[in-house]
């Protein structure tokens, strides 16, 4: 078995990019620049350094190929993406600059063209550990006003240490066509799969053929050459975080006011772009977001910058109890380790972990509890809160019964009680955070504690900056502050460690359904750059609040 090759902590990721659209002579083509510019977005989420160029000329595509080679060190892992027109010849693969009218025959290439196999050559001499090379260059076109008349690329002799895509085989040309109206189909399905946490290049590529050859029928199936030299290669190594913690956030750091709806926003309803009283959401490292959409019995996935509506992962198949069915879910979560869901099947009363991809069933791992929400701490435990029995309980996957960890006293306002416990949130530490909704509180359950601290309200019910009102999703940050979803004041605020008082970061403005405002915010969630995500429960939307870079 191959071992598998983690990215050490003085590798540096670094891609190149390049979108060629707007060509004087040949056919422009419609969707180049946003690849480079989608693909270049989602790399730098990837943690890649990125370099993009779009629309150039000779001496640009020189310049930027320069300087990036200058910059690529011993044991990098490298991405390189070309997005446009390219020509074979002489057994060599020539990537046209956008200022094709001064190869006025084939023998300019060498002189005005970037030589594919020689840049790949270039890369491979500085020694990075990885090079992905990724070549969208094989569109159809017409010739006749052209003096380069060959169509599709050649062969490409590809290093000890590289992995070569093509879009399309081999001598065979793509149409400029989009199924999404932004993406070419080569980097529609690349964008979908590239960030996949804890899958090998191999795995992501196999998966981008697979898709596009299903799409196309097989009229388009990209090739690949794999000479990696290190065994197995992971673009995203994804250890498991407790309660999906965000990246660090500036203690100081603001949010945009005007959210801007990314999933549902389109009126309650059971169609694939509407939601209906959705609780629960989890948003994965490619900011795909995932809705425990309650009245509608699914889960459904909105993938980044969908704008015709989510697609059904799991339920979508009436309200029951059959294995194929869910009823009222009101929390899910992503298990890495196993590419399932997990499920609170709410009305069911139980756990469901469903596979990801292509599942049609769940299994059943946790029955006859009354849960409301649940997480996942860094070490696999799952934690679950009970509504009826005011408790939180944790369980080892296969464990039927779990163990009590917060609350269990019976219902109340005492410290070592709850009333209606809700959202979970677990630290590094293994410290339970609970929003104690009908006590309008947020609690801090030390592990191994027998009661828990307030760290947010626990002043009565009200608007006041001291108090919540029936608070909902919580999420804990590095520092011990806490976002609450303050829902029956139709805000979110932050309270910082220690605080006697939060301030609200968003919302606030009365309950609307304005870009600034909220009806009733439920599930909370943050992306890897801070982007914070809301449930708008009664609008029927999720909401993302961009972070201020200028905060």
């Amino acid at each position: 078995m191959s071992t598998p090759v983690l990215p050490s902590t003085d590798t540096k990721r670094r891609a190149l990019i390049i979108g060629n659209g707007s060509y004087t002579n040949l056919s422009s083509l419609s969707y180049s620049i946003n690849d480079a510019q989608d693909l270049g977005e989602k790399l730098r989420m990837m943690q890649f350094d990125v370099t993009i160029g779009t629309n150039l000329v000779y001496d640009q595509m020189e310049t930027i190929v320069d300087e990036f080679l200058n910059i690529i060190c011993e044991k990098d892992i490298v991405i390189f993406f070309y997005a446009g027109h390219g020509v074979q010849w002489k057994n060599q693969n020539y990537l046209l600059p956008t200022n094709d009218d001064e190869l006025t025959s084939n023998d300019m290439l060498q002189y005005h063209a970037t030589n594919a196999g020689k840049l790949l050559q270039q890369i491979i001499a500085r020694d990075p550990s990885t090079v992905v090379f990724l070549l969208d260059g094989s569109y159809n076109r017409d010739t006749s006003q052209s003096a380069l008349k060959s169509v599709g690329l050649c062969n490409i002799s590809a290093p000890m240490g590289s992995f070569v895509v093509f879009a399309c085989g081999i001598g065979k040309t793509t149409e400029d066509m989009s199924n999404n109206d932004r993406n070419g189909i080569f980097t529609e399905h690349i964008l979908k799969h590239i960030a996949e946490s804890n899958r090998t290049i191999e795995e992501i590529m196999a998966r981008v053929c697979n898709d596009i050859a299903t799409e196309t029928n097989e009229v388009q199936v990209p090739f690949c050459i794999n000479s990696l030299r290190h065994g197995q290669i992971y673009l995203n190594i994804q250890h498991r975080k407790a309660s999906l913690c965000p990246n660090d956030i500036h203690p100081n750091a603001k949010w945009i006011q005007n959210g801007v709806t990314v999933a549902g926003g389109n009126g309650s309803g059971t169609d694939t772009n509407q939601l209906l009283n959705s609780w629960g959401l989890y948003v994965d490292d490619d900011q795909s977001i995932l809705i425990a959409d309650q009245l509608n019995h699914r889960i459904i996935e909105w993938e980044c910058g969908a704008t015709n509506g989510g697609h059904v992962i799991a339920g979508g198949n009436g309200q029951g109890d059959g294995a194929h069915q869910l009823n009222c879910p009101t929390d899910v979560i992503v298990d890495n380790d196993s590419d399932s869901l997990i499920i609170c099947d709410r009305d069911n009363q139980r756990v469901v972990r469903w596979p990801r991809r292509n599942g049609r069933r769940g299994e059943t791992i946790i029955s006859n509890i009354d849960c409301v929400c649940l997480t996942m701490d860094n070490n696999g435990y799952i934690y679950l809160s009970d509504d009826h029995k005011h408790e939180i309980r944790r369980y080892r996957i296969g464990e039927s019964q779990g163990i009590r960890v917060a609350g269990g006293n019976g219902c109340g306002n005492r410290l070592d009680q709850f009333n209606e416990p809700r959202y979970i949130f677990v630290d590094q530490n293994h410290s339970v955070y609970v929003s104690d909704s009908a006590n309008h509180r947020v609690m801090k359950w030390i592990e191994g504690s027998t009661q828990g601290i307030i760290v947010a309200g626990g002043q009565g019910k009200g608007n006041d900056l001291i108090q919540l009102l029936f608070p909902q999703g919580i999420v804990v940050d590095q520092t011990g502050a806490v976002y609450v979803a303050d829902g029956g004041n139709h805000r979110i605020v932050r309270w910082s460690n220690g605080a006697t008082q939060g301030h609200v970061i968003v919302g606030g403005n009365g309950r609307g359904e304005k870009s600034t405002q909220f009806n009733w915010p439920f599930g909370l969630s943050f992306d890897r750059c801070g982007n914070l995500y809301v449930i708008d429960l009664y609008n029927h939307r999720v909401q993302r609040f961009q972070v201020d870079i200028h905060s």
